[in-house]
């Protein structure tokens, strides 16, 4: 008899859930923004689904404010009424006003720099920047915070309530790529209410329970790049892949492709700075114009594990765990915060003392390695794929920038949708960046606020050359029949984007506020339970930044006979009938290579530039509002039939993708670096 009531209250929430569906579907649609009268009591900000659990059971308050999917999935569950960032303020109105916060950014990198030059003379004598190192995730730090702050700011404004309230979150842990896993709405929110004069609650005294923390816990790329002996293991295995290579040595770290020819004297020697991306394909083209290569490992975690111990080294991480706490004294730290009415707050410290405490003497530690190899006088060149901060490359590059060593950097990710601003450090830091297509280089180059030291080549994506053959049919037959099962009807593939990125507001994904991004994936799939005649395989990425979960959920339990995988896509996308994707950056290059129908979502304003629209029209359907990409979806999933297109329209991969379109990318690489005059 127990089980009649729990069927009727299942109903009962996936009837809620329908129509919550309905209704967010309608709002977003219609573009609505609350009313001319958005004042409330009380503004209550939800992150957790513990938290919308805990609000749920409070007598009645005003509608919250949802910062994330798994607050809103959990209150659209239960049919109570929420409010989204997105009604009060136009998220992407941040990204048109991003240039002036990244001049502050850089004039507090320089600092920041000097400090730590002066903190650890060490640092000063070798030329080490450790601020510059990392400029790509600093940069989304004090990015990430001015924009909660700026949006926090708005919403005060227009909603001009009585009250406050929200679980302050804490920072136990910091990932290696310095973002904490939980929302900075909710940080500052305490500083800029109580500026107002506006009361504020703090619930994490209330129900401690529901409080928020960041996992520390290591996702992603980095947490598959497992430990020494695996990467050489894997190196091992992809140089073996290459035809004729006559000598393959493993001391120290070393892995070099040696090849007949020229003397040794005479070959320029090019180091290699990590192995993904490309590098490989790359240092194999070298290796066949006559150049000697020498590739080392550039993972952080693998590099910490390398560092041996010594009473040298004891003496430094003192000196630097005793700078940490002048850093917090030091009132230029707190400057940016301070600009910006919020107080003195873990979000910001702690990342910045884990930066200071754990990466800056990984960093350190390849700086020198790079300096004492490159010193020796035997490299040409150094080529690698990041300087962000996010691998022990950009201290190589560093170290060769010291040097006078030319420095070439492989684009990694995206292809349209690419702002000049977000890649500073890339323009900053290398000599030559060889880059995706034209369209890239014109985009980049725009940068007309951003120092640049790069010259900008295209040369074409060497990972997308690798989709330019199918695989082999057996294996996408066996894929496909994975799939499907005993389902025969047409594979629709869905390739997402990710949610709570950080530095959202402020680079291409401005557009793609979470929540409102949740409601449209969610009405999207719906579709397929009234269109049935295909079956939905949705791409699950596995995030380095923010492992959530709620939009596999959802589609398990509300989208019928779908498929959520996290099988590679360049497998998927061969053995798909149709592609459906909602965000034209790095997979649109990866789906074009195909001649499968595609539906792409592509929401202005975005950091595309106009004509990137207009190439990928020539190629796919390409909608820019969610209506439009309903209607796209709809009509994709009623064809008959998913025949391949003949002769695809290239004119987008070519401009932003692949450049020649010919499948020599790496070969194009090889030719600029070996064109430099030192080594003719």
């Amino acid at each position: 008899m127990s089980r009649r009531p729990d069927h009727r209250m299942r109903q009962d929430r996936e009837h809620a859930v329908g129509m919550g569906i309905h209704r967010a579907v309608e709002r977003v649609r219609e573009g609505s923004m609350p009313g001319s009268d958005n004042s409330m009591k009380t503004l209550t900000v939800l992150e957790t689904t513990k938290q919308a659990e805990w609000f749920m059971e409070q007598p009645q308050h005003d509608p919250p404010l949802v910062v994330t999917p798994e607050a809103a999935q959990t209150c659209r569950d239960s049919g109570t009424a929420y409010t989204r960032i997105e009604d009060y303020v136009p998220l992407n109105k941040r990204f048109t006003e991003y240039a002036s916060n990244l001049d502050d950014y850089l004039d507090w990198e320089q600092w920041l720099d000097q400090w730590s030059r002066s903190a650890m003379p060490e640092y000063d004598r070798a030329g080490f920047n450790p601020a510059s190192c990392t400029s790509f995730l600093l940069q989304f730090l004090f990015g990430e915070v001015w924009s909660a702050a700026t949006t926090v700011n708005d919403i005060l404004d227009i909603v001009k309530p009585e009250r406050t309230r929200c679980w302050s979150p804490r920072v136990p842990g910091v990932p290696w790529h310095l973002h904490p896993t939980v929302s900075a709405i909710p940080a500052v929110l305490p500083s800029l209410a109580r500026a107002r004069g506006v009361a504020f609650d703090d619930l994490s005294e209330v129900q401690p329970k529901c409080t928020p923390e960041s996992d520390a816990s290591v996702h992603g790329r980095e947490s598959r790049a497992g430990s020494v002996s695996t990467w050489s293991r894997q190196l091992k295995q992809k140089l073996r892949e290459f035809p004729a290579v006559n000598d393959l040595l493993f001391p120290g770290g070393d892995h070099k492709l040696e090849s007949r020819g020229r003397s040794r004297r005479d070959r320029p020697h090019i180091l290699v700075s990590g192995s993904d991306y490309g590098l490989m394909e790359a240092a194999r083209e070298l290796r066949h114009h006559g150049a000697r290569v020498t590739i080392i490992a550039d993972s952080l975690l693998e590099k910490a594990e390398q560092i041996p111990d010594s009473p040298n080294l004891d003496a430094y991480r003192r000196a630097v765990r005793d700078n940490s706490e002048q850093l917090l004294q030091t009132p230029r730290f707190w400057e940016p915060l301070e600009a910006l009415g919020i107080g003195h707050i873990d979000l910001w410290s702690a990342p910045f003392l884990f930066w200071w405490e754990q990466l800056v003497p990984i960093l350190w530690s390849a700086f020198n390695d790079a300096t004492g190899r490159l010193r020796t006088g035997r490299y040409t060149a150094l080529l690698t794929w990041d300087v962000s901060g996010s691998s022990t490359s950009s201290a190589a590059v560093a170290a060769a920038t010291n040097l006078g060593i030319p420095c070439y950097v492989l684009q990694h990710g995206s292809s349209s949708g690419v702002s000049p601003l977000i890649w500073q450090s890339y323009l900053r830091f290398c000599d030559h960046f060889l880059v995706y297509g034209d369209g890239t280089r014109k985009e980049l180059s725009a940068a007309s606020n951003v120092p640049r030291r790069c010259e900008i080549t295209p040369v074409g994506s060497i990972l997308l050359d690798a989709f330019r053959n199918a695989p082999a049919a057996a294996d996408t037959n066996r894929l496909r029949t994975n799939l499907q099962g005993d389902d025969h009807r047409p594979i629709v593939l869905y390739v997402p984007t990710c949610f709570g990125c950080y530095g959202r507001s402020f680079h291409d994904l401005a557009a793609y506020p979470d929540v409102s991004y949740f409601e449209l994936q969610m009405e999207v799939l719906a579709l397929w339970n009234t269109v049935t005649s295909t079956r939905l395989v949705y791409k699950d990425f596995i995030l380095a930044n923010y492992p959530n979960e709620v939009m596999a959920t959802f589609i398990r339990r509300h989208v019928k006979d779908a498929v959520v995988t996290t099988q590679r896509l360049k497998d998927l996308i061969w053995a798909a009938d149709a592609i459906v994707i909602d965000h034209a950056i790095t997979a649109i290059g990866e789906v074009l290579m195909t001649d499968k129908p595609i539906v792409c979502y592509m929401p202005q304003p975005s950091a595309s530039a106009p004509e990137a629209a207009a190439l990928l029209r020539k190629r796919a359907n390409v909608a820019e509002t969610p209506a439009v990409f309903m209607s796209m979806v709809r009509d994709l999933l009623a064809r008959k039939s998913y025949a391949g297109i003949t002769r695809p329209n290239t004119e987008f991969l070519r401009h932003y993708c692949t450049h020649d379109n010919n499948g020599r990318s790496a070969e194009r690489a090889a030719s600029v670096i070996l064109a430099q005059p030192s080594h003719q």
